[in-house]
């Protein structure tokens, strides 16, 4: 398998990981929705962009 196709795979297991614990926490009552999505964007997408100096526009829920 190719490194990139690999990653890929990777990444795909974290983000429906992240997912399900953060779906669990909402059903419990720890987190609203708004607070899970919020954490998502920022696991995902915001600490990646700042950390590797992506220069994309930070993502605000």
């Amino acid at each position: 398998m190719e490194r990139h196709k690999y990653a890929a795979c990777h990444l795909l297991i974290a983000k429906d990981a992240i997912a399900e614990g953060l779906a669990e926490l909402v059903d419990m009552g720890w987190l609203t929705e708004k607070e899970a999505i919020k954490v998502a964007v920022d696991r995902l997408f915001n600490n990646s962009n700042e950390w590797y100096g992506l220069g994309f526009d930070r993502l605000e829920v």
